[in-house]
């Protein structure tokens, strides 16, 4: 908690600016974040079964009167008996509540490791929203001009009153797009400010690159070792440990343990005193813990099972988001070297031949929508590249 305490106070001068990165809207949401919290307590529920698991049995004091007849004619007794835990099942029952807390702690790391992948998810959706706007506004300003042109030369004689209108209409159709552009933004915003527990007027600006670099794509050789490292994978082997160690305690509870016994005799009739010794063993002729052995057992080949096959199936899809990764970035840097450049010297071309005549509007509409939607599929595939590396990073 510190920790994130101490983030957060570093990042108020960039708050104070109106901008925040990823990395502070991650220590703003998990600073007292309720996820962890109750991942606290259930790493505090194990440490009390630990605790319990460990503790010897109790001894038993008996009080009662033997033989009685009438008057001063009975016996009293007074004795305690101890039952000896030989059997070593509780010390086995102890060491797997213990792997229990190893387990519930690792647990708490990936929960916060899943917490804060989904704080960057929404932060760079919310950045993406806002170059979504960027562009649209860009678009809607195109428009207005290209209207403003059109009337223009429609009252000079120059131009149809049918292009003046449909320029009209494309422009109204840009501020119809940016509109909705902008609601979407907010949106994201009001969820990203109820992630950070902050207002959404109080939500600073999103700021940082949205396109990941190339090398932070991670080559396909190391995924199953960077998987079999996570927290959230160790709590999976540690919960296997345990039930594998709660299987031995369960055949140990089979063992018969010795109770001993020991008391004073008083026989009121005579006045004498006598001690008492016994020890007492149960038979295990029939039931020697043989269900719940095969139960604990079996529980601990499922559980080897089940984790082998989620292994496989984080491999599959870490495999998976890699290759979108990967195939995001090549298309962008395509778009970014080759295609955008291209689309502006078109729409620059359409600009000039439409003031001299040797273009018509459709031209130019036609050439600015191709640039926008260049544009925008440059955006895209920067925020395709982002989500999968996020989520990449979350299983990684």
């Amino acid at each position: 908690m510190a920790k994130y305490l101490v983030l957060i106070l570093a990042a108020l001068p960039v708050f104070a600016q109106g901008t925040f990165t990823a990395g502070e809207a991650v220590a703003m949401a998990l600073g007292g974040h309720p996820a962890l919290r109750a991942a606290g307590h259930a790493t505090d529920e194990e440490r009390g079964a630990a605790l319990q698991a460990g503790l010897p049995p109790n001894p038993e004091v008996e009080a009662g009167v033997e033989a009685f007849r009438s008057g001063d004619d009975h016996e009293l007794l007074v004795g305690v008996s101890q039952t000896l835990p030989v059997s070593g099942a509780r010390r086995a029952a102890r060491r797997a509540a213990l792997l229990g807390v190893d387990a519930a702690e690792r647990q708490a790391g990936a929960l916060q490791k899943e917490l804060a992948a989904e704080v960057r998810r929404l932060f760079h959706e919310t950045l993406a929203a806002g170059e979504r706007v960027r562009l649209a506004e860009a678009a809607r300003a195109d428009a207005e001009e290209t209207a403003r042109l059109m009337r223009v030369r429609h009252e000079k004689g120059d131009a149809p009153e049918m292009d003046a209108m449909r320029a009209d209409a494309e422009h109204g159709r840009r501020r119809a797009d940016a509109a909705r552009a902008g609601r979407t933004r907010e949106s994201l915003r009001a969820r990203l400010a109820e992630l950070c527990g902050v207002m959404p007027d109080a939500l600073p600006e999103c700021a940082g690159a949205l396109a990941p670099a190339p090398e932070e794509v991670p080559e396909a050789e190391v995924l199953r070792a960077r998987l079999e490292a996570t927290p959230r994978h160790a709590a999976r082997v540690l919960r296997e440990g345990q039930a594998k160690t709660e299987t031995e305690a369960a055949r140990r509870a089979g063992f018969p343990e010795p109770t001993l016994r020991a008391g004073l005799r008083r026989d009121n009739a005579s006045g004498t005193n006598s001690l008492d010794f016994g020890v007492g063993i149960a038979l295990p002729l029939f039931d020697r813990n043989q269900g719940t052995v095969a139960a604990a057992r079996a529980r601990a080949q499922r559980l080897a099972a089940e984790n082998e096959s989620a292994l496989r199936g984080e491999l599959r899809r870490a495999m998976e988001l890699r290759g979108e990764a990967a195939s995001a970035l090549d298309a962008a840097a395509r778009l970014r070297g080759e295609v955008i450049p291209r689309y502006q010297e078109v729409c620059a071309a359409a600009e000039k031949a439409l003031e001299i005549g040797g273009a018509t509007l459709f031209e130019l509409i036609a050439a600015r929508d191709e640039f926008n939607r260049a544009r925008m599929e440059l955006l895209e595939c920067e925020a395709a590249a982002r989500a999968a590396l996020v989520e990449l990073e979350a299983l990684l």
